[in-house]
């Protein structure tokens, strides 16, 4: 039988420090956090589901605010398209 479990994921990428009043990129213990300038940031997340490696180009704005801080809603890819 096929897998008839799905799931949606939730990632998060940047975080606002309402500290430093802008968004950061979290650190980890090899590495400290970054912060990011107000602007729109492009990141490509790898997923492997089934065993096979998915590429995924998503978009997020940074802003003065908490509440700008947001997913750029993507664009319906059309069938055969490659981005």
């Amino acid at each position: 039988m096929p897998p008839t479990i799905s799931f949606e994921t939730t990632v998060m990428i940047a975080m606002w420090d309402e500290g430093k009043k802008k968004a950061i990129v979290p650190g980890d213990r090899n590495k400290p956090s970054v912060e990011l300038s107000v602007g729109i940031y492009l990141i490509e997340a790898i997923f492997v589901v089934d065993g096979e490696p998915q590429k995924e180009f998503r978009r997020f704005i940074v802003g003065n605010t908490a509440d700008d801080l947001t997913w750029v809603k993507p664009i319906p890819r059309k069938k055969g398209s490659r981005h």
